[in-house]
């Protein structure tokens, strides 16, 4: 093969690796393409056309002028290189900038054996710049690849988790749903039972208290003992209409025996605003709510000789305030308030009770976690 054609090749070999060089290393740093890539891409190209056409006594020449403006690119890709480094891991731009400057000096020394007469050095070098920048490049595209696989797997073990995670919740959700069916069951067969009780059992207790109110010498305590059971009777039935919401439990409760109350010479002073909601909102919770209150209605009545009882409600508290007599707290409670009752009835619907008294009177607090 003519020393002209050996020369093109080699010539237009060195624009063709620095163009490829420069596009491994945008695609390395997953940087898009620019200017200055599509400017390298152009002068390869034009180099291999430059030395297709000219004649063998300007090739020299221009093989020294390609090879000038190749060295000049190098170290301008150098540059950039150094510029984006915070694209890449500190090992991987050791590497290429490594690879770089082994190219770079492959180039110089090359030249400095085809353009200098006498040649200093007695063997070209510029045919392992390839086989460097193949080498170096292979050796980073399988580290990338290593690294991604180790990442996907660890991204599979945290989806792996993840999945389990909901799978887990969607069985709680499953058993949550569930047991609220069978407690909607349990409550549509308990309605038309209690309903029936209500008009059953509860027109009977009409009657009987309107039969006995008619006489000319009732006996008040018969009657308060059935006003007593028509009341328990229609709370029962409230329990089951209404899903966990305070305030309408208490306006129910408020009516049904606020009539009671007047005649006893004691009213509500009703301050009910935004009301906590209960996290069980099936009848048991809300029965257990209207007995503390009825409790305290009914021990206000019975053992304080008050004339109002406040209620008054909160994002997360229920309070009820007598104005009557207190007793010590501190002591053992007295018989028949039903404190215990009332303490395990506010841990089943999973508030925290606090009852307090003195002389100004007696205050219970129902308190729902935040």
């Amino acid at each position: 093969m003519p020393d002209a054609v050996w020369l093109s090749i080699w010539t237009v070999s060195v624009p063709l690796l620095i163009a490829a060089l420069h596009r491994f290393i945008r695609r390395f740093l997953r940087r898009p393409v620019d200017m200055a890539e599509r400017a390298t891409l152009g002068f390869a190209l034009a180099s291999v056309a430059l030395m297709a056409v000219l004649p063998a006594p300007y090739l020299l020449v221009a093989s020294a002028v390609l090879h000038a403006i190749a060295l000049g690119i190098t170290f301008y890709l150098r540059s950039i290189f150094i510029r984006d480094r915070h694209y890449t891991t500190p090992g991987r731009f050791a590497t290429l900038y490594l690879a770089m400057c082994l190219t770079a000096a492959l180039a110089l020394h090359d030249a400095a054996f085809l353009y200098l007469d006498p040649t200093p050095i007695g063997m070209q070098l510029g045919q392992f710049m390839p086989l460097v920048f193949m080498f170096i490049t292979g050796w980073l595209v399988v580290v990338q690849l290593t690294t991604a696989l180790a990442r996907q797997e660890a991204l599979a073990g945290r989806m792996k988790g993840r999945v389990i995670e909901r799978t887990r919740a969607l069985r709680r959700t499953a058993l949550k749903l569930e047991q609220s069916e069978r407690e909607t069951l349990v409550a549509q067969e308990r309605q038309p039972i209690m309903m029936d009780l209500h008009d059953g059992v509860g027109g009977h207790l009409v009657n009987v208290v309107a039969t006995i109110r008619q006489t000319d010498a009732p006996d008040p305590d018969l009657r308060d003992m059935l006003e007593e059971a028509q009341t328990d009777l229609g709370l029962m039935v409230d329990s089951l209409h209404v899903k966990g919401d305070v305030v309408a439990l208490l306006a129910a409760l408020r009516a049904r025996l606020e009539p009671i109350l007047q005649r006893q010479g004691l009213c509500f002073d009703w301050h009910v605003d935004e009301a906590p909601r209960m996290t069980d909102a099936g009848p048991g919770a809300n029965i257990n709510l209207l007995r503390i209150v009825q409790e305290f209605v009914t021990n206000t009545l019975k053992h304080s000789g008050a004339r109002q009882i406040r209620v008054e409600t909160g994002p997360r508290h229920v309070a009820l305030v007598n104005d009557g007599r207190g007793y010590d707290t501190a002591a053992p409670a007295p018989r028949g308030y039903g404190v215990a009752s009332q303490r395990r009835r506010a841990k089943a619907i999973g508030a925290s009770i606090r009852i307090t008294s003195g002389d100004q009177g007696t205050a219970l607090r129902l308190e729902w976690p935040g």
